[in-house]
Parts: structure tokens; C-alpha cells; sequence
């Protein structure tokens, strides 16, 4: 990813426009099922070799590990979630807001690396404006991994017309 700060301010303003379009009108237990088993069938197909959660409230309600993630996956994926958590915003956009400013997420936030990680790859499922879980994929670049979840969320919200 280029490193100026302009390119990373497109990106930042690019993100919280593309944030609108996630908003579902409901979120249940079935559709982060439905959101995980999608991420899963689209990363079958490219054979990709990634790790999958879907958070509802504090409860992780899906996860995956497909052929050549790790635990190291794992991992990235929960400090992915705590960023979206903290921030009410995509892992990725927080990431691209910190650039933006020519800081380093983890200095400028005073956040631990082993604790939070502002990479692209996790992103706030909300209702309305309540934030209500997060999707997220680790085992791609951050802009592939966001891309990946951002398309199966729109996918989702437009295929049960769940948008507002």
C-alpha cells in the first residue's frame, strides 16, 4: 500500500462512505450464519486460504479456518474486532484514518499491537446506528481481506432486500 497521506485521506473518506451501505434493518443469529457461510463459499471457490468470524453482541456466533490459515489468523481476526469495537468503525478505515494523519495506529492510540491491529479485514455489522457484531476475515492483504467482507455483507443485505 502506497505510504502518503493523501492517498491514505481518499481511503479514509472512501471507507466512511462505503460504511452507509452497510447497515442492515434486522441481524439474527441466522443471518450472521448466512454472512459467514458466504465468506466461506466465495473463499472455496478462489481457494482461499483464510480464517472467518462473525461476532453478534460479545459471542463469536461463526467461525472458520480454511485450508492454510492458522491460529495466526485467529488471532489477527480478534484484534481486527476489538479496533471495530472501540472505534464503531472498519478495521480498514480506521487503519486508513491514522495514515491519513501520517501516525501509526498503535502509537498515536497508545493501543497494545498484541491487543488491537487497524488492518483491513473486520467490519461493524450494525442496525441503524447500533452497532450490533462485526465480520471478519484474516489471511489476505488488508485491502483483500476488507474488500472479501465488505462484498458479502452488501451481497447479503441486497439478497434478503435488508438494507435501509
Amino acid at each position: 500500500m502506497p505510504d502518503n497521506t493523501e492517498f491514505w485521506q481518499v481511503e479514509y473518506q472512501r471507507m466512511l462512505t462505503l460504511d452507509k451501505e452497510t447497515t442492515f434493518q434486522t441481524f439474527t443469529y441466522d443471518d450472521a450464519w448466512s454472512l459467514g457461510s458466504l465468506l466461506v463459499q466465495t473463499a472455496r471457490r478462489s481457494e482461499l486460504p483464510i480464517a472467518i468470524s462473525v461476532v453478534f453482541g460479545e459471542q463469536r456466533v461463526f467461525h472458520a479456518a480454511l485450508t492454510g490459515s492458522s491460529a495466526v489468523n485467529d488471532d489477527w481476526i480478534d484484534r481486527k474486532i476489538r479496533v471495530v469495537a472501540r472505534h464503531n468503525l472498519s478495521s480498514y478505515g480506521v487503519g486508513c484514518l491514522y495514515r491519513s494523519r501520517g501516525q501509526e495506529y498503535d502509537e498515536a492510540a497508545r493501543y497494545e499491537r498484541r491487543q488491537f491491529a487497524a488492518f483491513g479485514g473486520a467490519l461493524p455489522i450494525r442496525v441503524g446506528s447500533l452497532l450490533v457484531g462485526v465480520a471478519a476475515v484474516s489471511g489476505l492483504t488488508e485491502k483483500e481481506d476488507h474488500d472479501l467482507v465488505f462484498d458479502a455483507v452488501t451481497t447479503l443485505i441486497g439478497t434478503d432486500g435488508n438494507s435501509q
